[in-house]
């Protein structure tokens, strides 16, 4: 036997009746569902497609990206940028081709703008 769909309006149904103040073994008789299900719903644990959270990481709306691109197309190098705006988020793995250097360069950080 197949498992039903959660689909919206389901999903909906049951956090309505949720908020009538209907009992969990009341909802789960009523809708044909699993009263583990309209437990899940009620507590937060399950989604449906519209609610699920970005599936874009965390840190990734936490960078000012608009800054970002302006400093690529300067001609700054990305490990310097990566270094400067993104070193102190955590939850972030370095970007591919980035390998610690034996030694820093601080003119380059100082510099505005760098020219080819």
């Amino acid at each position: 036997m197949a498992r039903r769909v959660l689909t919206v309006d389901r999903h909906e149904e049951i956090k309505r009746r949720l908020a009538d103040g209907r009992s969990v073994r009341e909802i789960a008789a009523a809708l044909s569902c699993s009263r583990r299900l309209v437990r899940q719903i009620r507590d937060g644990e399950r989604l449906t497609h519209e609610t699920v959270a970005s599936p874009y990481p965390l840190w990734m709306a936490q960078l000012d990206w608009p800054v970002i691109i302006h400093e690529l197309g300067l001609c700054h190098p990305m490990k310097l940028i990566w270094e400067k705006r993104a070193k102190s988020l955590r939850g972030i793995r370095k970007p591919l081709g980035f390998a610690p250097q034996g030694r820093r360069m601080p003119t380059l950080f100082a510099c505005a703008a760098m020219g080819r």
